[in-house]
């Protein structure tokens, strides 16, 4: 996926911010922390976000195969329920998504 320095370098802190502060440090994750979601904040080009806001379903998101489905708004309530563990399960899921989303 080719993507702009700018973007790289916000996925980038983003995959440190995760690895560190929710995984290690049990941060709950959310759009105010996440240096993608304050760089494409409502914008529809989020390399991470599958859906780009196209509000297919009756939650307002199509979310099946989305990176951020354990941490988006359709289902926001049931991670922030969720034991640390299981919170932090969710978050390597993100992690590793991200990850593979760094240009080789």
């Amino acid at each position: 996926m080719e993507m702009s320095k700018r973007t790289e370098e916000a996925l980038r802190a983003s995959i440190k911010h995760w690895e560190i502060d929710v995984i290690k440090n049990g941060e709950y994750a959310n759009k105010r922390n996440c240096p993608m979601c304050i760089e494409y904040a409502n914008k529809r080009n989020c390399p991470m976000c599958m859906c780009r806001f196209q509000l297919t379903n009756k939650n307002g998101h199509d979310c099946e195969d989305c990176i951020l489905s354990p941490i988006c708004d359709n289902q926001y309530q049931e991670y922030a329920d969720a034991s640390y563990e299981t919170r932090k399960q969710k978050a390597r899921y993100v992690v590793n998504a991200m990850k593979r989303l760094l240009p080789k």
